[in-house]
């Protein structure tokens, strides 16, 4: 096997050093870079995969899981809220898993009837003519509504919350973690903002162009 001349020679030694050099370094170093990489991988990975591996995480009040949805004939059952009291209808509707359509439905939701709406009628008799927030009649409640403005939107501020909630997003409807996760922001940002004395102009009409 003929190489060349000399000079072509020492090029052919020159670039096999070289070559043989990284590989010495990169075995050398390997185990390093594995290390340095798990000691910094919540520095160097991207914050929306971080939020992707709280998958995990379920509040203690929540009673449904994303995570679980769609996975089995056990469908979480979404139910009316009228008069405080959690109620239920005589049928319902099955809500399908948006990224799947041969999966089990997600959850399901009451399919209320005509017949059915008595009790929101009730309900709503039951409001006062001046309303619920009334600041003359009821002004302790825009301290209260004040107070629970500031809590929700402090809990929203929290990662894992926050990626609860994005995960629910995700699951009803196919938009990214990206996009959903600024769904929760902007909810969370605008409760925060209605903390305080400013839950007053929930009372207050008016229009944006």
């Amino acid at each position: 096997f003929d190489i060349g001349s000399k000079s072509q020679q020492q090029r052919v030694l020159s670039n096999t050093d070289r070559c043989s050099f990284w590989q010495r370094f990169i075995n050398r170093n390997k185990m390093f870079a594995v290390q340095y990489s798990a000691r910094n991988l919540s520095k160097k990975v991207a914050p929306s995969l971080q939020q992707r591996c709280m998958s995990s995480f379920m509040p203690s009040w929540a009673s449904a899981d994303p995570s679980e949805m769609g996975l089995s004939s056990d469908v979480h059952e979404v139910k009316n809220l009228v008069g405080g009291n959690w109620a239920d209808a005589k049928n319902r509707m099955s809500i399908p898993d948006p990224m799947d359509k041969d999966a089990h439905p997600i959850f399901t939701i009451p399919d209320t009837q005509i017949d059915e709406l008595g009790p929101f009628f009730e309900s709503l008799r039951k409001v006062p003519k001046s309303g619920m927030h009334n600041p003359l009649k009821n002004p302790e409640r825009y301290v209260q509504y004040g107070e629970i403005s500031r809590k929700v939107g402090n809990a929203l501020s929290d990662p894992e919350i926050a990626d609860y909630f994005t995960r629910c997003i995700m699951k009803c409807v196919p938009k990214s973690y990206a996009q959903a996760r600024g769904e929760v922001k902007v909810t969370g940002d605008m409760l925060n903002n209605f903390a305080g004395d400013n839950v007053r102009r929930l009372a207050k009409s008016f229009g944006v162009p």
